[in-house]
């Protein structure tokens, strides 16, 4: 992104594959080549085919520390992530700090 694009953004919002059962089965038949939901995906509280949260909290880490290397500016946001992978990533307890400057931006 950073190589065609000059930061800071406005925001960089970051989530991971989550779905719900029946695209899992439309997928498959769609693609049968795929093994993108044979890896490990479990059924979360909120009903969605999700990875675990020590895997997201490690994929973030990893993409945080890419994104910082070439911008400190922009504010992330993990998309439908809970305040404790919130902590464990950004050091933050919620969305709340960028949400307002979302808001101040318009």
């Amino acid at each position: 992104m950073y190589s065609l694009l000059k930061g800071p953004f406005a925001w960089v919002s970051l989530g991971t594959l989550r779905a719900n059962r029946e695209l899992k089965t439309i997928a498959e038949l769609r693609f049968p080549q795929s093994n993108i939901f044979y890896g490990e995906l479990f059924l979360s509280e909120d009903k969605k085919l999700r990875y675990p949260q020590f895997l997201r909290e490690e994929i973030y880490k990893e993409m945080i520390l890419l994104i910082r290397r070439h911008d400190k500016k922009t504010p992330i946001y993990l998309c439908m992530e809970n305040k404790d992978v919130w902590r464990k990533t950004l050091q933050q307890s919620s969305p709340s700090e960028i949400e307002a400057s979302l808001l101040n931006l318009r």
